[in-house]
């Protein structure tokens, strides 16, 4: 071969190189100036908006509007919130409810996940136990209270048993849902690689369906949340939820706001901790989104 030749493949490889390192950029670089703008400008207006409300609420509160029995402005709520998150039993009740929360979360999802991934290996059983699971969902849970206490008596695990029936459904039905829509050319390659049930499994399902399943277990989480505290203000023994009905009772509205706010984000940062975990376990998700939140 020529040294014209060589010189001109050399050109080419550098060329490819370039336009691929390029590429490459394009795809996992920084975004466009346009979209960081964009989110400039929706965080802005969020925030003027939130502003907006506070300051509306507040005026409300000032000029009378509503009975201070009510409603009772955000600048009392924060000092009602200094002085709640100085005593005590905040935080004995707090440990209460997020135990309740974390134990029928982690119960929920592990039975559903496993339930779901046997029924998606066999379509005999999934017709015969997937409309009793729907049935048991679309029973109200609040219902069920008075049966539950009676069985289990007042105490945590009448709480956790509402928040697993609560939160079980939603990761079920992800689950189940990304098992059966596994993509059938990954599912066709593993067959003619000899893989078994169990690596088609290990191999395919469970990764590919890792996002619909945390999206499950998201929607899952906040159920849970609602159904603890719920569960709290029904059976009033402990609990964040418990709180607000003493408070409630005694007309300190102030302090029933200073709760529901804790609630709130003691909520918003399990959620957001949900959605960290997701982006650093399904990383391969990232290359295609650059952020899995829709704000």
């Amino acid at each position: 071969m020529s040294t014209a030749n060589m010189d001109q493949i050399d050109v080419d490889v550098d060329d490819l190189q370039e336009r691929l390192d390029q590429a490459a950029e394009e795809l996992g670089g920084e975004a466009p100036e346009d979209e960081e703008e964009e989110d400039d400008t929706a965080l802005l207006l969020s925030v003027g908006v939130l502003l907006t409300l506070l300051g509306v609420w507040e005026l409300a509160a000032q000029q009378d509007w509503l009975s201070d029995n009510v409603l009772v402005g955000p600048t009392e709520i924060v000092d009602a919130f200094s002085i709640l998150v100085t005593r005590p039993y905040f935080y004995e009740n707090l440990w209460a409810t997020l135990w309740v929360i974390f134990a029928g979360f982690v119960l929920a999802s592990t039975a559903a996940i496993l339930l779901a991934v046997g029924m998606s290996l066999s379509a005999w059983v999934r017709r015969g136990v997937y409309p009793v699971i729907v049935i048991g969902n679309v029973v109200p849970k609040v219902a069920l209270i008075p049966l539950i206490i009676v069985t289990v008596g007042f105490g945590a695990n009448a709480r956790i048993i509402v928040v697993v029936m609560s939160a079980f459904f939603p990761v079920f039905l992800n689950t189940l849902s990304a098992m059966i829509d596994a993509d059938v050319e990954g599912e066709k390659l593993l067959t003619s690689l000899g893989a078994n049930r169990f690596q088609h499994l290990r191999l395919h399902k469970l990764p590919a369906g890792l996002p619909s399943i945390f999206a499950g277990l998201k929607v899952s989480l906040t159920v849970a949340f609602i159904a603890g505290v719920l569960s709290e203000l029904l059976i009033r023994r402990e609990g964040l939820g418990y709180l607000i009905t003493v408070f409630r009772a005694t007309l300190s509205v102030d302090m029933v706001f200073a709760v529901t706010v804790s609630v709130g984000l003691i909520g918003m940062a399990i959620f957001f901790g949900m959605e960290w975990l997701e982006r650093h376990l399904v990383f391969w998700k990232n290359s295609q989104q650059n952020d899995s939140t829709p704000l």
